[in-house]
């Protein structure tokens, strides 16, 4: 009795399973109610043959029932070469595609990720690589081509920052006039149309203060050049204001104004063009590096402009006006 009870029972949980499944012909909650009436009719034959496999049968179709109304599947099994079976990769519900397949061109792009061409505005349009810095840079290149900058480590920021090459600039750290003979050399056997200078910062301290002595130098490498090319244009560049802290540490740097106009007294005696670029700083004291004496990119742009501007250069590849 206890028996027919439980398959009847078993018999009932079938049939709510069917009515769970029923739906409207054609959707695919109908087609899941095709399954489900294939499962009943088995049951009911084991109800003949075999009672107690019914239970293990239900347990089988609710797996079923729960796996549809999740919307996943089991991992497919793929066939290895010995013929069993083996475990497929469930495929990621997000990609939609096999494991190892390239993602279709029209997917959104990942962050830092460019977007296929085709999925862009400008598809079809050239491309901008160059910036507004980068632009400047070339510009300043074709500017200057065919001169030379000397000086010391400030000087040395242009090829530093790349922005100009080393058949414009003679640079070296430490650099002072009474030592800066065979860079004038070197601007020599580079026969150009004009020579900008920039010496003093570490004449300040090499000098102990004495402008006298550093006017007398620097005049004898003027002469060097004169000398040899004897047409072209020299301009000199200012020293550049050092900011408070770094004359704290080191008091000589104070000197700067002195020696500024050692170097204006030199040029109005030798007819040199004299190139004040201290205002290039004013209110700008973040374009000093920490130390307070060297100076940061942005200067660089403002200095060569104002250079050019003073010398008359063109920016047609033409040469200095003076």
């Amino acid at each position: 009795m206890r028996h027919k009870k439980k398959v009847y029972c078993l018999s009932l949980t079938a049939a709510a399973l069917l009515l769970g499944y029923m739906a409207i012909p054609g959707t695919p909650s109908s087609i899941q109610a095709q399954q489900t009436i294939q499962g009943i009719e088995k049951i009911a034959a084991l109800e003949q043959s075999d009672p107690a496999a019914i239970e293990k049968e239900i347990l089988a179709m609710e797996a079923q029932e729960t796996e549809a109304s999740s919307g996943t599947e089991a991992p497919k099994q793929a066939e290895s070469s010995d013929g069993s079976r083996t475990p497929e990769t469930a495929v990621p519900p997000e990609s939609g595609q096999d494991p190892g397949q390239t993602a279709p061109a029209d997917h959104a792009p990942l962050p830092g990720e460019t977007a296929p061409a085709e999925n862009r505005e400008d598809a079809g349009e050239s491309q901008p690589t160059e910036t507004a810095a980068s632009r400047v840079d070339r510009e300043m290149k074709a500017l200057f081509t065919g001169t030379v900058i000397m000086g010391d480590s400030i000087t040395e920021g242009l090829l530093d920052y790349e922005i100009l090459d080393k058949e414009i600039v003679i640079a070296k750290k430490g650099m002072t006039a009474g030592a800066a003979s065979d860079e004038i050399q070197t601007a020599i056997t580079l026969s150009p149309k004009a020579v900008f200078i920039a010496i003093g910062m570490n004449d300040l301290e090499y000098y102990r203060g004495d402008g006298g002595r550093y006017k007398k130098a620097y005049e004898a490498r003027i002469q060097e050049l004169r000398d040899a090319l004897p047409d072209v244009p020299i301009y000199i560049n200012c020293i550049l204001p050092i900011q408070q802290k770094a004359i704290d540490k080191k008091p000589v740097y104070g000197n700067v104004d002195a020696f500024n106009q050692e170097l204006q007294d030199m040029c109005n005696e030798l007819g040199l063009t004299y190139i004040d670029n201290a205002g290039l700083l004013d209110g700008l004291e973040n374009i000093y590096q920490k130390d307070g004496i060297h100076v940061k990119k942005p200067y660089y742009h403002l200095w060569l402009e104002h250079m050019a501007e003073t010398a008359g250069l063109e920016r047609s590849g033409d040469g200095p006006t003076d």
